[in-house]
């Protein structure tokens, strides 16, 4: 009962899913405080929790172990420098490019998209990058900015020696990359998550939600689009495009990019792609945000995250996806196996239910449902993405590695121009 009591303490404070863990890693971390304090007793410690509010704190550090490196996933820091290269061009009137990371861990998020910054030819004084996160321990570390071999992985490594230095404890990250980033304490599912900051022009939320609970979730999008310009960015994990997303943000039609546009979806789920112009920035403070006298761009987005072709209103799929918009997941996934039932062929259909018992922890079928998917079309990119996921999450690294480079070789090819 006690490490129960405990979980959910955990669960109500930061929103986690302990499924998305595993108990038996709560447990550890508990163990690992436990003995920290030299308490022996479970319920005397849960009874510490409760009434000590620097001892839930450690606990959550114990708890969160990042698993974090230098642009990581790559793509989404490549479209990121090819958006502020090709579409943020240099404001005469003064507004700093406001980007967020949360959570951002030790510091390799903030500091990969300062450096894609200064790649697309801006200095420190042209941005501001604030980096959150809930833990103290891990923000020390991020602005101590020095890092070791396990935070430079795969063999694009150039940006190494550009930008770091040789120290006897590490590589240190030069001044120039770490003026432009600014750490902060806080936890998103508070109410008053950076209540006082302006909107950020991009915001970087990855690989969170898919550890939390689904209030939580909703919480989340509600502080991300409050924190988010109209017009702008948001990227996430791999496995985070999901349906609750959709009735804020509209994906960005950018494969391996995980990037959504703050723009109104429209009424209708089917997929197309459309220019939007980039709205005027918010008005603000008159000596650092003044509106923009820009040309408008145009982004291409699409506007479902399963692709569904135009149909009637009626159409079983588009209701499904308004369910999942709404919230009511079981009423989703139950839509989705009834259109099942005579269309056991769609993959779509497969691909969102597998998606929606993913948001309900429901991870055996929803492998089940993504596996399904690929059986009927080998190169379904989604569901190769979510089952690679799945299965890294339950310890199968092997099997993960092998379905995320399926996956590369999938968006190479799509990638390819057309004959």
């Amino acid at each position: 009962m006690p490490l129960s009591a405990l979980i959910e303490r955990l669960s109500r404070t930061i929103g986690l899913d302990p499924e998305s863990i595993g108990s038996n890693t709560i447990a550890s971390s508990v163990r690992q405080r436990m003995s920290n304090c030299d308490e022996s007793s479970e319920p005397a410690y849960t009874q510490r929790v409760e009434e000590n509010s620097d001892e839930l704190q450690a606990l959550i550090e114990a708890v969160v172990v990042p698993e974090t490196w230098f642009f990581r996933d790559g793509e989404p820091f490549e479209y990121l420098e090819k958006h502020i290269a090709d579409e943020w061009k240099e404001d005469p009137r003064g507004h700093r490019l406001r980007i967020l990371s949360v959570p951002c861990a030790t510091g390799e998020e903030p500091y990969s998209i300062a450096m894609s910054l200064r790649n697309a030819g801006m200095k420190s004084s042209d941005y501001s990058i604030d980096a959150v996160d809930i833990s103290h321990g891990l923000l020390r570390k991020a602005e101590a900015a020095v890092f070791g071999a396990n935070s430079f992985r795969g063999n694009a490594l150039g940006f190494r020696d550009r930008y770091f230095d040789v120290t006897e404890n590490g590589y240190l990250l030069r001044s120039s990359v770490r003026s432009g980033v600014r750490f902060l304490q806080g936890n998103i599912i508070s109410d008053d998550f950076l209540a006082k900051e302006h909107p950020y022009d991009i915001i970087f939320c990855r690989n969170l939600l898919i550890y939390c609970r689904v209030d939580a979730r909703q919480c989340i999008i509600r502080s991300l689009s409050r924190l988010l310009r109209e017009g702008g960015l948001l990227f996430v994990g791999h496995a985070e495009m999901m349906p609750a997303l959709a009735t804020i943000f509209t994906p960005v039609a950018e494969a391996g990019a995980f990037a959504y546009c703050k723009i109104p979806p429209r009424s209708s789920p089917a997929v197309a792609t459309v220019s939007s112009p980039r709205p005027e920035r918010p008005k603000s403070a008159p000596s650092s945000r003044s509106p923009s006298n820009r040309q408008p761009h145009k982004t291409a987005v699409t506007t479902a995250r399963v692709h569904i072709p135009k149909a009637p209103a009626e159409d079983p799929l588009e209701h499904a996806n308004r369910l999942a918009d709404a919230g009511k997941l079981q009423e989703a996934a139950a839509a989705c196996e009834g259109f099942l039932k005579s269309n056991s062929q769609d993959v779509r259909a497969h691909v969102l239910l597998g998606v929606l018992q993913e948001a309900m922890s429901r991870r055996r079928q929803a492998e089940e449902s993504f596996n399904r998917a690929l059986y009927l079309d080998p190169s379904c990119y989604e569901a190769i993405m979510h089952l690679s996921l799945l299965k890294e999450r339950r310890g199968d690294i092997k099997g993960a590695e092998l379905l995320k480079k399926r996956a590369a070789r999938i968006h190479d090819k799509q990638k390819e121009p057309r004959q």
